[in-house]
């Protein structure tokens, strides 16, 4: 599915990255919630008679996370290696290891989320269906599909409680991907400030102007580089001045002298347009070759930017303690469940 070279800043593909990132999120979730959801359910009635005897609740529960979390050490592993084999990922084994972390916090959402859906069902063959409710929203409200600044007041609720979310917004920072981005003062800017710049005000911008394809790493950014962007502006013909000025008495020596100054300035004169029309033939190529690489470039920035730019710079260790605090309020619902079995 993807392509190795996807975070190369050359032959690379921002949307690809984007997306690999929450489809590796995504799938956790997925295959931990499916390898759980049948947990609970399938010993309903196994359960009922422990209870009776005196089984606890936690313990019980317990007995299933522990082991959800060993099944989640080894899935994000598999995971995360396959990504490593076949695509050039960015960053060290510092990269890695948090990565990896990142995966392993979703996946063990996921088989808490699946243990909730197994407690709640009244059958295994009702686990599947609510499993479903549970993982749509982990899809739509995430961020990667729908721009969370364009979600209403209850799509952002929602959103506050997907692990998907969490988890994918530290994946794209940890890549790296628009690292250069979020550090740009300039892009921190509104858009109605940035449209109204002209190149002299973006002159010490890293990630706009001039400066853009150096200063700047993203994915698939040097596809918009013409070398016109680096060369110089082509230098006009110097000006011939003014025409020789009339002698007073054009008969004699100083007549003949002025008809040759004439003759003279008058050839230079067409050499001049003919090096005026190759200089603005030079500058406008220039000029139309190096703004249309300039423009294309931030174009795409801007366009990543906008949907995707508050995930470029987040908090990780933050989003790391949201998704444990997720994962012990579903664990919390989940005793909560559990525990209204034995009143009904």
């Amino acid at each position: 599915m993807w392509r190795r070279n996807m975070f190369d800043v050359t032959d690379g593909d921002p949307g690809q990255c984007i997306t690999l990132m929450f489809i590796s999120v995504l799938i956790s979730v997925i295959v931990g919630s499916l390898s759980t959801m049948r947990e609970v359910v399938k010993e309903a009635e196994i359960y009922r008679r422990e209870r009776m005897i005196g089984l606890q609740i936690i313990p019980y529960i317990l007995s299933k996370v522990w082991f959800s979390a060993v099944l989640a050490t080894y899935q994000s592993a598999i995971f995360l290696v396959t990504k490593e084999i076949n695509v050039n990922m960015p960053g060290d084994w510092h990269t890695a290891l948090a990565m990896y972390f990142t995966l392993f916090l979703s996946t063990l959402g996921g088989m808490v989320m699946g243990l909730l859906v197994s407690a709640l069902a009244s059958s295994q063959n009702v686990a599947p269906l609510l499993t479903i409710l549970f993982l749509v929203p982990q899809i739509t409200f995430a961020g990667s599909f729908i721009p969370l600044h364009t979600l209403g007041t209850v799509g952002q609720a929602i959103s506050q409680m997907t692990v998907t979310r969490w988890a994918y917004e530290s994946m794209v920072t940890l890549s790296e991907l628009g690292k250069d981005i979020a550090r740009d003062p300039c892009w921190q800017q509104p858009q109605s400030v940035r449209e109204k710049w002209k190149e002299a005000d973006k002159a010490q911008c890293q990630c706009m102007g001039p400066r853009l394809f150096d200063g700047c790493y993203f994915p698939g950014l040097r596809k918009e580089y013409d070398p016109a962007v680096n060369q110089p502006e082509p230098i006009r013909p110097q000006n011939l001045g003014d025409p020789p000025t009339a002698p007073d008495n054009l008969l004699g020596p100083d007549g003949q002298q002025f008809a040759d100054d004439i003759k003279a300035y008058s050839e230079k004169t067409k050499t001049y347009r003919k090096e005026i029309d190759q200089w603005q033939d030079r500058f406008s190529q220039w000029k139309e070759k190096r703004g249309r690489a300039i423009a294309s470039g931030e174009a795409l920035l801007d366009r990543f930017n906008r949907n995707n730019g508050k995930t470029y710079a987040i908090d990780v260790w933050g989003h790391w303690l949201k998704l444990g605090a997720l994962i012990l309020v579903t664990l919390g619902l989940l005793v909560g469940v559990q525990k209204r079995k034995d009143w009904i």
